[in-house]
């Protein structure tokens, strides 16, 4: 049974698993083993185990190979590999990575006009010196990989209610009027205002009239707003955007102070919402604050 976390397989059993800090391998805990602390390189790879090997370095070359194709459980840019198949399963097993072949054995489904690139099996887009592929979908930058491992993730998804210049509605279960399925709203944010990509800005009532107008329900009803600066007022006298909705719905509302960085994707109809948060984003981190009938 495989174990992800968001995105990232951390575990293929109960008898083996991976401790991990952002896309860093840390450690490896092995049932059948001593535990072991990893020793990474500036891609991520272990390139040494403390109970492996007698503390022998690990040698990748720049597409995950290693010298008399050692088997190691954590491997190449710190990546799980499956010690049957020995593919490493990247992305929720979206996608698996054949270092033998130095190619995906499966075609990505962001090819050839998005993220993807020309070449649907191409491994980093041929560029895996300076390209990471955590999750199989699109690479990386290694620069950007770097600052990814000071950075927490936390994943929100669901299915999209409706979309509507820049901003996405969805849910887990993508029931439109069941009060008990939380309500995500994913978009740009000014104090008070949700922003379009226009740039037009829409008030809590206008946001409020447009779900209603789809049939969906934000009376009591949880709702989650993912935009920067939606609990931040106005001014004095100007109550927040979450304040606002949670004044109009009767709900319980979350937002945020400051900015909110998120990472978005759509896959097999399903929405995906990764936010970000380090101690080094700029303009302060993001706060979660709540609004209304808390507790709930």
């Amino acid at each position: 049974m495989y174990t992800y976390c968001n995105e990232i397989l951390i575990a293929d059993s109960p008898e083996v698993r991976l401790f991990k800090h952002g896309l860093l391998c840390m450690a490896v805990k092995q049932a059948s083993a001593h535990d072991a602390l990893a020793g990474v390189d500036g891609q991520g790879s272990a390139i040494i185990l403390s109970d492996t090997l007698k503390g022998q370095q690990i040698c990748f070359d720049v597409y995950g190979v290693t010298p008399n194709n050692i088997f190691l459980t954590v491997g190449f840019q710190g990546a799980f590999r499956d010690r049957f198949s020995h593919l490493y399963l990247l992305g929720n097993g979206r996608r698996a990575y054949s270092t033998a072949l130095r190619r995906f054995i499966s075609s990505d489904s962001l090819s050839p006009f998005e993220r993807g690139g020309i070449n649907s099996y191409a491994f980093c887009l041929n560029d895996p010196v300076n390209r990471t592929d955590p999750t199989g979908q699109w690479s990386w930058h290694n620069i950007k990989r770097a600052l990814l491992s000071l950075i927490t993730v936390k994943e929100y998804k669901g299915t999209p209610l409706m979309k509507h210049d820049g901003i996405t509605v969805f849910s887990k279960s993508g029931k439109k009027s069941d009060p008990n399925d939380k309500l995500y709203i994913l978009g740009h944010g000014i104090p008070g205002l949700l922003v379009g990509q226009g740039n037009k800005a829409y008030k809590a009532p206008a946001v409020i009239q447009g779900l209603n107008a789809k049939g969906i329900v934000t009376k009591n009803r949880k709702i989650h707003i993912l935009a920067c600066y939606s609990a931040e007022p106005t001014g004095p006298e100007i109550p927040s955007f979450i304040d606002q909705m949670a004044a109009l719905t009767g709900s319980e509302v979350v937002g945020y102070k400051h900015r909110v960085p998120v990472e978005r994707y759509e896959y097999n109809g399903i929405f995906h919402a990764h936010k970000l948060t380090s101690i080094f984003m700029f303009g302060g981190s993001s706060k979660k604050i709540r609004s209304g009938q808390q507790g709930r």
